[in-house]
């Protein structure tokens, strides 16, 4: 699987038009790239056509701009989860929504709130709230319950996708970055760039810099404060009060790539299944796909989580996602809020 950049980070990605024909029925939705040797699949189901695109494209299916915005989503999501899906009970539900919400930061974002939901070790039930998210999005029924996940999946999208490009062909010393809640350096547009490089030449008058005028914020309107007078320089949400180190020159460049520029995931599939994947398919995952840049963590998980004895997933598989030198602007690394230090996770955007 290889990652590559699109357009539009912070927009779900969309298929192209493909003939499908022949699949596994164990199989949700799948497309096969055109080509010699290509697989006739049984469904023809592309992303385009599944009841979550259709959501994800509703206006009033917007992703959460509060905090108090995304901890309601998240409570609504856990009880209409548990009304559809018993033994689980609205005590459940309730004790999950309050656990959530303990793990909040006064600071945080609403998409860093929904970063510390999905790796939260907490359930209703014996279902994680990162697990009922994942079954709502493979059952893809329309309904108040997909309605709530894909408010909660455009907030977290967020943070998975990097909503600000390199700048392209600029000079080292010209690229500006932002350290991300995932303690990465994240690099500004480039029309970002330029304002803030005008600037820094400018600290000596002056330090300071206050402004709204940014690509990312156009939607928000949120006043935003840099200072280029610390050590190191910050940039302040005067709205949330968060502040974030501030980084210029292109040595931060590659700082937000995977050790090796692979990421590795270990799980147990059908044979059928793994049969029918091979070179050059191209397929789509029907959720978010967790990662790790440590080949043993994803080799851990295929020895720690065997399947059971009833289960027709009986064939361990070790896949590698394997990155460009561009990087990729769907995944982010969640180590800085997981409740699994050492794990590592690159979680990829559904």
């Amino acid at each position: 699987e290889v990652a590559a950049p699109i357009q539009d980070a912070a927009a779900y990605r969309r298929d192209v038009e493909v003939v499908t024909h022949d699949v596994p029925q164990t199989n949700p939705w799948y497309f096969v790239h055109p080509g010699p040797g290509k697989i006739r699949i049984k469904k023809t189901h592309v992303f385009e056509s599944t009841s979550f695109a259709q959501a994800y494209d509703q206006e009033q299916n917007t992703a959460c701009m509060r905090s108090k915005e995304v901890l309601d989503v998240i409570g609504q999501f856990c009880l209409e989860y548990a009304a559809k899906h018993p033994p689980i009970s609205k005590g459940d539900a309730i004790s999950l929504t309050g656990n959530l919400s303990n793990l909040a930061q006064s600071s945080d974002e609403p998409k860093t709130i929904a970063a510390r939901a999905w790796t939260a070790p907490f359930t209703m039930g014996k279902t994680t709230f990162y697990g009922a998210v994942q079954n709502v999005l493979r059952e893809d029924e329309a309904g108040p319950l997909l309605n709530l996940c894909v408010r909660y999946c455009r907030t977290l999208n967020l943070f998975v996708a990097a909503d600000r490009q390199r700048t392209a062909g600029a000079d080292a010393s010209t690229q500006w970055f932002f350290h991300s809640d995932a303690q990465r350096w994240v690099p500004f547009a480039a029309e970002d760039a330029q304002m803030l490089e005008t600037a820094y030449h400018q600290r000596d008058a002056r330090p300071v810099l206050q402004t709204k005028d940014l690509s990312f914020n156009r939607a928000f309107g949120t006043l935003y404060e840099f200072d280029f007078s610390k050590d190191p320089m910050t940039q302040k949400n005067l709205d949330t009060k968060k502040v974030r180190k501030l980084g210029r020159g292109g040595d931060l460049a590659d700082d937000g790539l995977p050790v090796g520029l692979r990421t590795y995931r270990g799980a147990w599939l059908p044979r059928v299944e793994v049969e029918w994947l091979r070179r050059s398919l191209e397929y789509r995952y029907p959720g978010y796909l967790p990662s790790s840049d440590d080949p043993a963590v994803a080799e851990r998980f295929i020895v720690d989580f065997p399947p059971a004895p009833s289960s027709p997933a009986d064939t361990p598989v070790k896949f590698t996602f394997h990155f460009g030198e561009q990087g990729c602007r769907h995944v982010n690394i969640l180590e800085a809020f997981t409740a699994f230090p050492g794990e590592k996770e690159w979680l990829f955007q559904n």
